[in-house]
C-alpha cells in the first residue's frame, strides 16, 4: 500500500492528502519533499499534484487549529496512530530510503510479526515498491512517498519506533543541497525522540565521511553507538551495493539508552 500522509495512511495514495470540506489539501511535493512550501486545495487526480486513492475508501479529516490558513496546515499535522495504520499493535520498524526495497521486503517476509514502514522520496519508486509488496501479500508493509525529515519530524509519535534503517543514503554533496542531508541535527533529534527505549538505528554507507557525519550527529543528539556492531544478519545485497559499493561499506549501529 502506498501512502502519502499519516492521518490518511489507510488510503492508497502517493502523496499526503486530507479531505477538508469536500476538498483535498496537498502537502506532498511541499513539506514532504525537500521543504518546498507548496500547498494546493483542489489538485487534479492523476496530475503532478494529484491524489491517488483506493476506490471506495473514505479520506480522513485533518485536525486543524481554529482560524488556521492553508499555509499553516503543515504545522497542524498530527502524529500517526500506528495501530490504525497497520491494524495491529505489533512493533514498527522504519526504513528511510528503501529504494527498490530489497532490504525492506526481505525483512517483512521473514519477520511477519513486525510492521515495516518505508519512507521513499521518489514517488515512482514508492509506487513500485508498494505494488511489489502487495503482489507478495505482505500485509505488514506500508510505504509513504515524501521527505523523511518532515515525516519523522512531524508525523511519527514519540517512543513508537523499534528500529530505523538508513542504508546508502544520498550524501547530497553540493552546498546548495545541504538542507536535504539526513546527517543533520534536526533529524537526529527526532530519531532519538521517536525511538522506543533501547530502539536502534542502523546506518550503512559506502562513504566513510558520510558515516562519520552520522556518528557525529547521532551521538551529539544522545544516541549511543554500539562498538564493534555488525550489520543485521541475513540482509540482502542491494542493487546499489552491487553497482557502487564494490569496495565495501561502512556500518554503525546506535541505540536509545533511555
Amino acid at each position: 500500500m502506498v501512502v502519502g500522509g499519516v492521518a490518511a495512511l489507510g488510503l492508497t495514495v502517493v502523496k499526503l492528502a486530507e479531505r477538508l470540506s469536500g476538498q483535498y489539501l496537498l502537502v506532498s511535493r511541499g513539506c514532504l519533499l525537500f521543504g518546498r512550501n507548496v500547498l494546493k486545495d483542489t489538485p487534479t487526480a492523476g496530475s503532478s499534484g494529484g491524489l491517488f486513492k483506493a476506490e471506495g475508501l473514505p479520506a480522513t479529516r485533518l485536525p486543524l487549529r481554529n482560524g488556521s490558513s492553508a499555509r499553516d496546515r503543515i504545522d497542524d499535522l498530527t502524529p500517526v496512530d500506528w495501530p490504525a495504520v497497520f491494524g495491529n499493535d505489533r512493533p514498527v520498524e522504519v526504513e528511510i530510503g528503501p529504494g527498490r526495497g530489497e532490504t525492506l521486503l526481505a525483512a517483512a517476509t521473514t519477520r511477519p510479526g513486525t510492521n515495516f514502514f518505508g519512507i521513499e522520496h521518489d514517488t515512482r519508486r514508492a509506487e513500485t515498491l508498494s505494488g511489489v509488496a502487495a503482489a507478495r501479500g505482505l500485509a505488514n508493509v506500508r510505504i509513504v512517498a515524501g521527505d523523511a525529515r518532515c515525516i519523522v519530524g512531524r508525523l511519527v509519535p514519540d517512543a513508537s519506533v523499534a528500529a530505523y534503517y538508513i542504508y546508502f543514503p544520498d550524501p547530497w554533496p553540493k552546498t546548495r543541497h545541504r538542507g536535504r542531508r539526513l546527517a543533520a541535527p534536526d533529524l537526529a533529534g527526532h530519531l532519538l525522540r521517536t525511538l522506543v527505549e533501547h530502539g536502534r538505528i542502523h546506518v550503512l554507507t559506502d562513504l566513510a565521511p558520510l558515516l562519520a557525519a552520522f556518528v557525529a550527529e547521532l551521538t551529539r543528539a544522545g544516541l549511543v553507538r554500539s562498538a564493534g556492531a555488525e550489520p543485521p544478519a541475513g540482509r540482502p545485497t542491494t542493487h546499489y551495493e552491487r553497482k557502487y559499493a564494490r569496495a565495501g561499506a561502512y556500518y554503525a549501529r546506535f541505540e536509545r539508552a533511555r
